[in-house]
């Protein structure tokens, strides 16, 4: 759960606010959400994080984004990204939410990309 210094905080679709009593108007307003989207291997491939490659396959991907203001409008700013193991479709008794640096997933999927 994400810790309250007086901004407001929206996570996941809820929303939530933090202690007035500790409002700073210095402070900036930010908004979080998460989204999901589906990525396709179809090769195996490797994460840092793990010795064994991983089977070609269709993986769940979570971003954390956060709200910015740009040129008047309001757009998202990724922060952070997961990939849930097994692949979806998988007959496995856990699932892991792994996190990812984005500049390796896109580099994993630009690769399996050019391979395929």
């Amino acid at each position: 759960m994400p810790s309250f210094d007086g901004r407001m905080m929206q996570h996941s679709g809820s929303r939530e606010t933090a202690n007035p009593n500790r409002f700073n108007p210095m402070e900036v307003e930010m908004l979080t959400r998460s989204t999901q989207t589906i990525a396709h291997f179809a090769s195996p491939f490797r994460l840092t994080a793990f010795e064994a490659p991983l089977p070609a396959g269709d993986y769940r991907i979570d971003y954390d984004e956060e709200q910015i203001e740009v040129a008047s409008r309001l757009a998202w700013h990724r922060t952070g990204a997961f990939i849930f193991l097994p692949a979806i479709g998988s007959v496995s008794t856990s699932q892991q939410m792994v996190p990812i640096a984005m500049s390796d997933l896109h580099n994993l999927l630009q690769e399996d990309h050019e391979n395929s």
